[in-house]
């Protein structure tokens, strides 16, 4: 029993220390990150602009931005493969690739039947 409680307050205790090292290391990293030095390099005339700009103005291109990416996602799926077009294992560059037999004769490969030796007569 003795050892239990023990067991329960070094965890506790090493939890906190764990706790506090986060914290200075978030601290730490607050004053000498990477937006820290962003901040400094841009002088301050930037949020200015951002005040002056209207609200809900995006910049210029936005409707051409909102129509380019709506033409994107609403295009239409490509056609369904061939159902005449099996896939085959394609002898190609001395190894067995497994695609489409029309995709085989494009890459200048041997087609053979899915599942077949290759020899005519078995």
């Amino acid at each position: 029993m003795r050892r239990t409680w023990i067991g329960l307050l070094a965890t506790l205790g090493l939890g906190c220390f764990i706790d506090d090292e986060l914290d200075r290391g978030g601290e730490l990293m607050e004053q000498l990150g990477p937006g820290k030095r962003a901040a400094k390099a841009q002088p301050a005339r930037p949020a200015e602009a951002a005040r002056a700009a209207p609200q809900g103005s995006e910049g210029p291109g936005l409707l051409e931005r909102l129509g380019t990416w709506w033409d994107a996602a609403t295009e239409p799926a490509p056609p369904p493969p061939d159902p005449s077009d099996a896939p085959v294992a394609c002898a190609l560059g001395g190894s067995i690739t497994f695609m489409r037999a029309r995709d085989c004769e494009v890459r200048g490969g041997s087609a053979r039947p899915r599942g077949g030796s290759g020899s005519a007569g078995g």
